[in-house]
């Protein structure tokens, strides 16, 4: 069995998925994560971390997560909110 990705692969993974999306924009988040190998929650957290650096920006549009390549908007807002910047939700 193939040992589990470290967090920062999982993070190179997520980065990787969602340039070669092919998407400009926003990307749904579910077939990225069902793409990345590991553990459910260790996927999440690398997720996280993402967002909280501003590298990934995520947003929910009628309850469907969406996420898209961070820039310098979503790195300013990350820090502006200490590491924990709001998750965008649109009904």
């Amino acid at each position: 069995m193939a040992a589990e990705p470290t967090p920062e692969e999982i993070e190179a993974l997520i980065l990787a998925a969602i340039e070669e999306s092919g998407e400009d924009e926003l990307v749904r988040w579910s077939p990225i994560r069902n793409a990345i190998p590991g553990d459910f929650w260790a996927v999440e957290r690398a997720a996280e971390r993402l967002r909280c650096r501003g590298e990934v920006g995520a947003m929910k549009i009628a309850g469907t997560p969406y996420v898209w390549r961070g820039d310098d908007a979503d790195r300013h807002i990350a820090r502006k909110y200490d590491g924990n910047p709001p998750v965008r939700i649109i009904a």
